[in-house]
């Protein structure tokens, strides 16, 4: 008994696909003069320190105008990501990136507390003593 035929037409019996052709030349041999690569191993713990400090830093440029807060914030902020960026370089942790941003932002809070509240000061003296 044959099959109904196609609603659409007839269609007709696809064609095997000729075996694979070899093409091109064998892959090189390895080169015995290198060692294979090692494995990855197992990745470092994240760095919380770095975090912290980026963190105290980012405050720290925030609270600028506030005199005391600004400038404490900068300056843990910037020891704190000394720190974190050195547990870096150790290879003990991750985060060098975030410790390097830490740095930057805490000295950026530290000095701008300082250049701010030295021309209000300034500013303040001559229009009180001037």
């Amino acid at each position: 008994m044959n099959p109904p035929p196609h609603p659409g037409g007839h269609i007709a019996p696809r064609a095997a696909y000729p075996p694979p052709q070899p093409h091109g030349y064998p892959p090189y041999p390895p080169r015995p003069d290198f060692p294979p690569r090692p494995g990855y191993g197992y990745p470092l713990r994240p760095n919380g320190l770095a975090v912290g400090g980026l963190v105290t830093s980012v405050v720290g440029i925030l609270f600028i105008p506030a005199p005391g807060l600004g400038l404490i914030l900068g300056i843990v902020g910037w020891v704190v990501s000394t720190k974190a960026r050195a547990v870096a370089l150790r290879g003990e942790a991750d985060g060098l990136g975030i410790a390097k941003g830490g740095v930057v932002c805490g000295i950026i809070a530290t000095v701008g507390t300082l250049v701010l509240w030295t021309i209000i000061v300034i500013t303040s003296w001559q229009r009180w003593f001037g």
